[in-house]
């Protein structure tokens, strides 16, 4: 099975590059806007930034991790310093949703069909070989089945893979068509499995693989030709 390779940057996936853009601007304008209040209010602040930008960009951009630094002592820096930290406490809201949302939908098991039953419950579509005996058991068993019939065997396979057959050929490239009109299933029995699976014409690339439980035992033999009438024994031709 392959295995997500674990990626340094997927810290940023929660937002796109324009809200990160947003937020890197937000802090540099916070910051610079609380400077200018300083240069004009000496006592805004305990700290007394009005002779460092730098230092008061940097305890604005503090705010977005949850720690907010500044020390306003007049009424419109600290309505201000609100307005900053309930914007950081949104964003960082909105951060860790989104973060949990990516980690439950990445690690969401794929969906394993583990019968024909279990397919048709979910109205899969399953390709067949119209007017054969594996058709006919399947639609006697579950007569609301998603049947696509197809006019070959080779066919049911080239509806799970989406080829077009008349291009398909071992002297063609394989054209393939809309995932829209594809297959999910072909029903088959395990011989023409064994054969067509082997086939490069049929399962380009091997893609094809066995899905869930058999269906069905039905016994068979070997067609053989056996004629007592005229010639009086019951040696098998």
């Amino acid at each position: 099975a392959n295995k997500d390779k674990f990626d340094m940057l997927s810290i940023f996936d929660p937002f796109d590059l324009g809200v990160w853009l947003m937020i890197v601007l937000t802090m540099i304008t916070s910051g610079l806007l609380y400077f200018f209040m300083e240069v004009m209010d000496p006592a805004t602040d305990r700290s007394q930034l009005q002779f460092n930008p730098l230092s008061s960009i940097f305890l604005a951009s503090f705010a977005f991790t949850g720690h907010f630094s500044f020390e306003p002592r007049t009424m419109p820096a600290r309505l201000f310093g609100f307005s900053l930290t309930f914007l950081a406490l949104i964003i960082g809201s909105a951060y860790t949703a989104n973060l949990a949302s990516f980690l439950v939908v990445k690690n969401t098991p794929k969906l394993e069909i583990q019968s024909l039953k279990h397919a048709v419950s979910l109205g899969m579509k399953l390709c067949t070989y119209k007017d054969t005996a594996e058709e006919k058991m399947v639609l006697d068993a579950f007569p609301q089945a998603n049947m696509d019939r197809k006019s070959t065997e080779q066919q049911s396979f080239w509806g799970v893979h989406g080829i077009v057959p008349e291009v398909a050929s071992l002297t063609t490239t394989a054209s393939y068509i809309d995932d829209t009109d594809l297959c999910d299933f072909a029903i088959t029995s395990y011989s023409s499995w064994r054969f067509w699976s082997q086939n490069q014409d049929t399962n380009p690339g091997c893609r094809l693989g066995w899905v869930g439980r058999k269906f069905n035992d039905v016994p068979a033999g070997f067609a053989t030709l056996h004629d007592s009438g005229d010639y009086c024994t019951s040696f098998i031709n």
